[in-house]
This record gives structure tokens, sequence and C-alpha cells, in this order.
């Protein structure tokens, strides 16, 4: 586990924090299976294998939806 430091918007971090809060929703996994999914599109998009280890370690990245999980706030 890496610990990473973020510059953010604060009013996007006060507003995503709120809603992570009220629903019980842990922040940093939001965080982390929106990097994988990322992770995921730029290996399809060049059309390379992904790596298993990226899928097993979050198995809702199998199926890809076409919005990420925050694209409310990007």
């Amino acid at each position: 586990m890496a610990l990473k430091t973020f510059n953010l918007d604060e009013t996007v971090y006060k507003k995503y924090s709120s809603h992570c809060k009220k629903e019980g929703i842990s922040m940093s996994k939001q965080i982390e299976r929106f990097i994988g999914e990322e992770v995921i599109r730029i290996e399809q998009s060049k059309g390379r294998i992904i790596d298993s280890e990226v899928v097993k370690k979050s198995p809702s990245l199998k199926t890809l939806s076409s919005e990420h999980p925050m694209h409310k706030f990007c």
C-alpha cells in the first residue's frame, strides 16, 4: 500500500468527501478503483493485455461501464 499526496480543488474534495461519508464509502477505495479503471482503459486502447493482478484486486473492474466512478466530478 502506498501513501500518496494529491493536490485537489477544495470544493470538489469537500463535496466528494461529504458524499462518501454520507454513503459510507471509502474515498481511498474509490480513488483506487478510478485509477484501476483508467489503467485498464489505457491498456485496452493500446491493444495490450490487461494485467490480471489489477483486475484481481478489484473484481468490479472486469466489466467497465462507459463512465468512470467519478464522472460527475470531472
